[in-house]
């Protein structure tokens, strides 16, 4: 990794920091694809999450939710920071 990019923990970090000032919340599910990761969501509170997105079972990059809220994709997350 770069030393001036950020690790994905900071990213992810990022990205929950600025879904709190929005009141926005952030939904983490596994990848789909054939490279597996982890798929990142913003979606304002209220808005109900479809049953394939909780069910984590079908691939979702064409649907209409994946291309409203979907925000970045991990292919590993750590539980600290390496940067």
């Amino acid at each position: 990794m770069s030393e001036l990019t950020k690790c994905n923990f900071c990213s992810l970090q990022a990205i929950r920091q600025k879904a709190r000032e929005k009141k926005q919340r952030v939904v983490l599910r596994s990848g789909q694809g054939s490279l597996g990761g982890t798929d990142v969501y913003v979606i304002p509170r209220g808005v109900p999450l479809p049953k394939h997105i909780k069910a984590g079972t079908e691939k979702t990059e064409g649907d209409a939710f994946h291309q409203k809220y979907f925000v970045a994709w991990f292919m590993e997350l750590t539980s600290h920071c390496f940067c």
